[in-house]
């Protein structure tokens, strides 16, 4: 699966920060839950959705919305769409 992240209203962050943003995002949503050391709870139930369907690709998004909310404080997680295996991400950065 391929994942599209967009870091939004980035204005005022240097390059590294904006690398570390998208690295953790990117962390988070590749890693399957209860399989990172340390943080168990880290990570999506399911890494990808079975299907297409909309209920499949709205479990996906609320997953990801509540894993980068519990996981990176810097940010929000503000839309995820899923479609043909492909999921977009957007965040804000908080200001």
């Amino acid at each position: 699966m391929e994942n599209n992240i967009y870091i939004e209203k980035a204005t005022g962050l240097n390059a590294y920060e904006q690398d570390s943003i998208y690295r953790s995002v990117k962390s988070i949503v590749q890693t399957p839950i209860g399989t990172c050391p340390f943080r168990r709870a880290m990570g999506l139930k399911t890494v990808t959705p079975r299907d297409n369907s909309p209920v499949e690709a709205n479990k996906y998004a609320s997953d990801v919305m509540s894993q980068i909310d519990n996981w990176d404080e810097r940010i929000l997680c503000t839309e995820v769409t899923y479609k043909d295996e492909k999921a977009r991400i957007v965040v804000n950065v908080r200001s």
